[in-house]
């Protein structure tokens, strides 16, 4: 018996095919640094505006969200990944959840390396998922707002969840903290507003909601 083709079955059956994908290659990739070649990685792939945007090393928009700074920065994405990447694939199908995904990622990214590069703010690289993944909050929000949830052990419905999380964040921004990149947080949900909303152009903020 093979166990990695047995966990890959069992996956295949409690996840859909494109978040198991991102799920893989982001595992895969943290591997890679706990062989020794974190560093190189980083260098390479985190996503750090002088780089990114001065010199031109565009790739970094994307392969930073497959980075992770910590065993677990990566559980925690990787479960939300979990929980609502699924419910948000079968919504959109998988190809448009592949398409929406590296948007949402590459987005915040862009947002943050253009803020880095303001003569007043204190560059660093930044590494991980959040973006892409509260895009996807986001927008599983604006679909199903009411879903029921339980974060941690509160139970809640799904907008009170991402309102939170984007409380978080602006609370984080105003104490400016620098150890979380909340402003790649909450542009990785305001690019989920602008893609579906050109996409749909049927929100309703009273309900908020698309109407599909």
């Amino acid at each position: 018996m093979n166990p990695l083709r047995e966990l890959d079955r069992e996956l295949s059956r409690r996840l859909t095919p494109a978040v198991r994908i991102i799920l893989y290659v982001n595992v895969a990739v943290h591997l890679l640094g706990l062989f020794g070649l974190a560093d190189w990685l980083y260098k390479w792939f985190s996503e750090y505006a002088p780089l990114t945007l001065g010199r031109f090393q565009i790739w970094r928009l994307v392969t930073h969200m497959f980075l992770h700074g910590s065993g677990w920065h990566l559980v925690f994405n990787m479960l939300i990944l979990w929980f609502f990447g699924p419910p948000l694939e079968r919504r959109l199908g998988s190809r448009h959840f592949l398409r929406f995904y590296p948007i949402a990622g590459v987005g915040a990214g862009l947002v943050h390396a253009a803020v880095m590069l303001l003569p007043f703010t204190r560059v660093h690289p930044m590494v991980g998922a959040s973006g892409a993944l509260m895009g996807v909050l986001f927008a599983m929000a604006a679909f199903d707002p009411h879903r029921p949830v339980i974060f941690f052990i509160f139970p809640m419905k799904m907008w009170t969840l991402v309102a939170l999380f984007m409380a978080i964040d602006v609370l984080g921004l105003v104490e400016r903290r620098d150890n979380v990149s909340n402003l790649t947080h909450l542009a990785g949900a305001a690019v989920a507003y602008v893609y579906f909303g050109l996409r749909l152009r049927c929100w309703d903020v009273r309900r908020w909601r698309w109407l599909v």
